[in-house]
């Protein structure tokens, strides 16, 4: 794998993003690769981070959340596996606080005898100051009145004459 080690800067809130768009696969004696392994190398945090990619062809993918590796397989072209693996993104699930510690996406490829150098891409994590909320909440069970009857109690009627007062 070349032309890897960019960085995306990552927004909280960014939804899943393209960590890199423009990486190449080769292999000088092989026309066909056979899995690959994506993975946090460092600053993974499991309650928060994951990589995910686009099928492509006879590739197919699964992501371990406790790891943070995503580990691709089938054997399938070198273009193919250059377009999964520039299509595999970073999403960060934490939309109130996420750590801004940088992540290591290390990237390798296998062609079926032998695995590729690792080589590295950053992910950069940022997050936004959110505005302060303030919410009201009042609720009355209108419900519960309409089955009351109002009883009087006491009255004072006031004649002329005299003050009486009825209970």
């Amino acid at each position: 794998i070349s032309n890897v080690g960019g960085i995306l800067a990552y927004s909280e809130g960014d939804g899943a993003q393209i960590i890199d768009a423009s990486l190449t696969v080769s292999d000088l004696d092989d026309a066909n690769i056979e899995s690959a392994i994506i993975r946090i190398s460092s600053g993974f945090v499991s309650t928060e981070d994951t990589l995910s990619f686009s099928s492509i062809g006879n590739i197919t993918g699964s992501y371990n959340s406790a790891t943070g590796i995503l580990t691709l397989s089938g054997v399938d072209t070198l273009a193919n596996y250059e377009t999964a693996l520039e299509s595999v993104t970073y999403e960060n699930s934490n939309t109130t606080h996420p750590s801004p510690v940088d992540r290591t996406i290390s990237w390798t490829i296998n062609d079926g005898t032998v695995n590729s150098a690792t080589v590295t891409s950053t992910v950069t994590v940022s997050p936004v100051n959110d505005a302060a909320q303030l919410s009201l909440s009042a609720a009355v069970d209108f419900t519960a009145l309409t089955a009351l009857t109002p009883t009087l109690m006491s009255a004072t009627v006031q004649q002329q004459s005299s003050l009486n007062t009825y209970a």
